[in-house]
Formats: structure tokens, sequence, C-alpha cells
């Protein structure tokens, strides 16, 4: 079975984000230092708020050192791996409200929606706000 990420244009009018899931990642702080979980697909888009560690984020091959306070906008279409320990919030949304499919199994693929747009292709990986 493959993957397939299907770039798809969308108007900044059409957003309409839904909240597929909302938590606390507060075990993170109970691996030892450099624990690096598996690697995944993102299939929605992610937010995370760092709220303590010393740890990082490996996304597309690169890799972000992450801090309390930090802000990661990941987008469907990446990979990424967390390296222990940090502790955050985060929340998985998609951009086109409650009926929107982000999942679509075809032909044996999973078929991934992602949205090209300029404000959401300005958003860094990493943001790291003035202490």
């Amino acid at each position: 079975m493959g993957i397939v990420f299907n770039p798809v244009e969308l108007s900044i009018d059409d957003f309409s984000p839904w909240i597929i899931r909302a938590s606390l990642f507060s075990e993170g702080m109970d691996y030892s230092k450099g624990f690096k979980l598996e690697k995944r697909y993102i299939y929605n888009y992610e937010l995370e708020y760092f709220l303590d560690g010393d740890g990082s984020i490996i996304v597309n091959d690169t890799e972000y050192q992450v801090r309390k306070g930090d802000i990661m906008f990941r987008k469907p279409g990446q990979i990424a791996q967390g390296i222990m320990p940090y502790k955050c919030y985060l929340v998985i949304f998609n951009l086109l409200g409650k009926e929107q499919e982000s999942r679509i199994q075809r032909d044996g693929y999973k078929e991934i929606s992602f949205y090209a747009n300029p404000l959401i292709d300005s958003i860094p990986v990493l943001f790291r706000p003035p202490l």
C-alpha cells in the first residue's frame, strides 16, 4: 500500500478549521534524553505549543530543537519524529470543516489532501517567540 499526497488549491475564504484532536503530551518528560519516537506521516495539520523540555523534532530530515514557548506547525505529507524529552499541547485539525475526509482509501493507496495557499505556505515549521 502506498500513500499519495495531493495538493489542492484553497482560497483563504474557504478556510473552516475543524479540530480533530487536542491533547497534552506530558509523558515525553519521562523518557531519557535522546529517546526517539517512531517516525510518522502527518495526515492533517498539527500545531504544538511546547511547555517544557530539551528535545527536538525531525521534520522531513531537518532537526528542530524545541524549548519552552516554541510553536511548531506541521502539514500533511511531512514525516516527523520526536526526540525526547519535551512536553507540549498538540492540536490536530483540518481546514475544511467537520465533513472533510482527510484519508480516502482508493485502489490500495491512502490519498491525502493538503492545501496550496500563500498564507499556509508562509508558516514556518518552527516559530520561536522572543522571550
